[in-house]
C-alpha cells in the first residue's frame, strides 16, 4: 500500500511539474506572439521560446513548427519540419496574389516553409521553392527538396 501511494504521489508532482513548466514557457511570450500561437497552433505545447540580442524571437512547438518573429512580434520565418503549414495560416498570412497562385497550382496545402523579407516572400513547397517579389507581384519558381 505504502510502494502505491508512492508510486501516485510520484506521478502527481511529476505530472504537476510539468505542467508548471510548460505554463512559464507560454508566460514569457510577448503578447503578439502568444496570440499568433494560438490561433494558428490551438491547443499546443511550447517546447521553448527564445529571444536573441536583437530582440528576435524563436518560438519552438512540442512536435511541431518552428516559428520565428522580429523584435516587433511579427513573422518571418515559419517552418512546419516536415509537415505542411495549416492552410488557414497560408490563407491569412500570403499576400492575395501568392495565395491565389498557390489555389491555381492547387498548393495551399503543400506549404512546409514560409519566410518573409521587407522584398519577397519565400515558400518552400513539397518540390518546389516559390519566390513573391512584393513590389513586382511576380512569383519566381525554382525545384527543390525537402
Amino acid at each position: 500500500m505504502k510502494r502505491r501511494t508512492a508510486l501516485l504521489t510520484t506521478i502527481f508532482w511529476t505530472i504537476l511539474l510539468l505542467g508548471a513548466c510548460n505554463d512559464s514557457v507560454w508566460e514569457q511570450l510577448p503578447s503578439s506572439v502568444s496570440q499568433f500561437v494560438t490561433e494558428y497552433y490551438p491547443g499546443s505545447d511550447i517546447k521553448s521560446y527564445n529571444t536573441d540580442a536583437d530582440g528576435n524571437q524563436t518560438v519552438e512547438i512540442k512536435n511541431g513548427a518552428v516559428l520565428k518573429f522580429d523584435r516587433d512580434g511579427a513573422w518571418t520565418e515559419i517552418s512546419g519540419r516536415g509537415v505542411p503549414l495549416p492552410e488557414v495560416l497560408v490563407l491569412d498570412e500570403l499576400p492575395s496574389p501568392l495565395y491565389r497562385y498557390l489555389q491555381e497550382i492547387t498548393a495551399t496545402t503543400l506549404v512546409y516553409k514560409m519566410s518573409r523579407t521587407p522584398r519577397e516572400y519565400t515558400l518552400l513547397l513539397t518540390d518546389s521553392m516559390l519566390e513573391y517579389d512584393i513590389a513586382t507581384e511576380k512569383v519566381s519558381y525554382r525545384e527543390s527538396t525537402l
